[in-house]
């Protein structure tokens, strides 16, 4: 699901209520195995899913990423 997801939907724009319903789902059955945090990995997934969405921290991958890039270009001057 995941690829098709990303590749079939949110590559062309279209974010879709049952894939995020689905990926909420995963969320769901993974904090009550013990996930602390949850990393989307793929930039494209926080169309679907906020921060605010899950009970446990998310993290804004594209946000750390792309702060990355700008401490790095600001520090290698």
């Amino acid at each position: 699901m995941p690829h098709r997801v990303g590749h079939d939907e949110l590559v062309v724009g279209v974010v879709s209520q049952a894939s995020r319903k689905a990926y909420l789902a995963v969320i769901d059955r993974f904090v009550p195995a013990g996930a602390q945090g949850i990393v989307p990995g793929c930039t494209d997934v926080e169309l679907l899913i906020g921060l605010h969405d899950s009970p446990v921290p998310a993290f804004a991958t594209t946000r750390i990423r792309v702060g990355a890039a700008v401490d790095r270009a600001l520090t290698e001057g």
